[in-house]
């Protein structure tokens, strides 16, 4: 169920996720995560995924060029003599074309410089994809964040909101065996529906289904993964965008998922 909890900053946020809040303020948060779906969203968003961040620096550093040898260049020609006052008045066409030469080859070579001697720079670290960002909010549950189970008319009512707001009729959802239905969110990922049914699986290791619409119909098959060091299965059908996560034991999320998958292809 979700409900309003304390107005936390966004540096207390970023102090529980780097484990230097106070154990106070981090009883607080968990409390509330369990509870506060819009809090979720927040500590997600703030959630800096550094692995990927680490490899684009070093893909940069790869690609950067050396830095040139200016011990090379010459030194700079002595200052001419002043030019008599009368010289002056007249302009003359062989300095000026040879000082526009000389500036513009200084900004040439200042240019190339900067960009690098001619290297174009490397592209920036693309964002996180829908299931990464998943999986950074899904590693952040324990088996207590969904130890409470919803009264029947409270999932169903869950299930109808995430319905509407996802365009897929969730009532008929199946409960595999070892997967307790615990609850149902509407979450937004850059700017479309994710939907997260949470379940407490054996043992009590959370683990969820998501769902979210995909960029064209065509189905894909499942696949196995693992994301931020959890167990994970996705798959595509009939325009959206489906991953079972939770655990580090690909085996025991597997049968969910054939289920889940059996669901979504109306079989």
């Amino acid at each position: 169920m979700s409900g309003a909890s304390r107005d936390y900053s966004d540096a207390d946020l970023v102090a529980y996720l780097d484990g230097a809040a106070p154990e106070e303020l981090s009883r607080e948060i968990e409390a509330d995560l369990t509870t506060d779906a819009a809090l979720g969203q927040r500590v997600a968003d703030l959630h800096v995924p550094m692995d990927a961040l680490r490899e684009g620096f070093d893909a940069l550093l790869a690609a950067a060029p050396p830095v040139p040898d200016f011990s090379t260049l010459s030194a700079p020609a002595p200052a001419p003599d002043p030019v008599p006052l009368a010289a002056a008045r007249a302009p003359r066409r062989g300095l000026w074309a040879g000082g526009a030469f000389a500036t513009g080859l200084a900004a040439g070579l200042a240019i190339a410089i900067y960009t690098g001697l001619g290297t174009p720079a490397p592209e920036a670290p693309r964002p996180p994809g829908w299931k990464a960002v998943v999986a950074s909010y899904q590693s952040l549950y324990t088996p207590d964040t969904l130890a409470a189970a919803p009264a029947p008319d409270e999932a169903a009512n869950q299930l109808a909101q995430a319905s509407a707001a996802l365009g897929l009729d969730l009532s008929t959802l199946p409960e595999p065996d070892g997967l307790d239905f615990r609850r149902a969110q509407v979450l937004d990922f850059r700017g479309k529906t994710l939907i997260q049914i949470a379940y407490a699986g054996p043992g009590g290791v959370p683990v969820a289904l998501c769902i979210l619409p995909a960029a064209g119909p065509a189905p894909k098959d499942m696949a196995a993964e693992t994301l931020g060091g959890l167990a994970a299965a996705s798959w595509n059908e009939a325009g959206f965008a489906y991953l079972l996560i939770g655990g580090q034991d690909a085996a025991a999320i597997q049968p969910g998922a054939d289920t889940f998958e059996a669901w979504s292809r109306g079989t």
